[in-house]
């Protein structure tokens, strides 16, 4: 596996929210968890790139992959300005501290509120987010959907986001990222930007955050994606975004903790177990659009 010690995160002359300045070092993980989980040694940020070959737009696409032993968990690049990131982005992590750091240290057995919820599953699309644009991977989330983000406080559309425990040593502080674009049709022609670079639509994040694993994707409404996230209903995941039907609706206290997260949660996820679903849509779609070599 290469090292990556040279790594420098892509710079952004303005807010990549609101488009002010001046820049402030935004940490993709809060401060207070350097407290909550011990440093691991040789760290791995694994990321999962799709790159197309020069020239026209018949090109055929292949799927690169590229490991580096990097510590996603001190990233701190310029991202957002202060008011971006002193206020509305802190918030978030305020209103998850008060909850989540006991759950990580196995203090916390009670069911999350409403607003607990919402505030994770907000938090977990925002930290999605900013570690697509830490890399030097073109981003999937443009501005608008982070300037709902911001004024709505729920993950943008499109987003899902699903969680379980973590038991295996690994997966305590390990990030898998991967992108696409892709329609019903396939993996399809990628959009170039201005700057050079491909626009993708669809991504595929998990991460081990201590004893929670984190499973989030969004992208475009196709049957693909709807049908993987059936797939991962049916698995030991508990979905928190989007909230199921009854989480909305008016009901009986009494019936209310059967539709939100509960600490600790009941179900696991080996190492193993761990790996399989971060890789399970890439291989979906891979297969979905697997194409003979000529």
């Amino acid at each position: 596996m290469p090292h990556d010690p040279a790594f420098i995160a892509p710079t952004y002359e303005t807010c990549i929210v609101c488009g002010g300045k001046p820049l402030t070092e935004t940490h993709i993980w809060p401060r207070w968890l350097k407290k909550v989980l011990p440093r691991q040694k040789n760290h791995r940020t694994t990321r999962i790139i799709t790159q197309h070959g020069p020239g026209s737009r018949t090109s055929q696409q292949r799927q690169v992959s590229q490991k580096f032993k990097r510590d996603s968990f001190l990233l701190a690049p310029y991202l957002a300005c202060s008011d971006c990131n002193g206020v509305w982005m802190k918030q978030f992590e305020d209103e998850v501290v008060l909850f989540l750091k006991d759950a990580l240290e196995d203090k916390l057995d009670k069911a999350l509120t409403e607003q607990e919820q919402v505030s994770l599953a907000g938090w977990l699309a925002l930290i999605t987010i900013l570690a697509e644009y830490a890399d030097n991977a073109p981003p999937t989330t443009g501005q608008k959907a982070l300037l709902a983000l911001q004024k709505t406080r729920l993950p943008p559309d499109g987003f899902h986001i699903y969680v379980s425990r973590s038991k295996g040593p690994k997966w305590n502080q390990w990030y898998v990222y991967h992108n696409f674009h892709f329609n019903d049709a396939g993996l399809s022609h990628v959009r170039i930007m201005r700057d050079g670079r491909p626009r993708y639509n669809t991504q595929v994040t998990t991460m081990g955050i201590g004893n929670l694993l984190a499973h989030v994707f969004s992208g475009p409404d196709t049957t693909t994606l709807q049908s993987y996230s059936i797939a991962v209903e049916g698995s030991k995941l508990e979905r928190i975004w989007p909230p199921k039907e009854s989480f909305w609706v008016k009901q009986a206290l009494w019936l209310r903790p059967q539709t939100l997260l509960k600490f600790p949660m009941k179900s696991e996820f080996s190492d193993n177990e761990a790996d399989a679903l971060a890789a399970t849509l890439k291989q979906r779609i891979a297969a979905m659009n697997r194409q003979p070599r000529t």
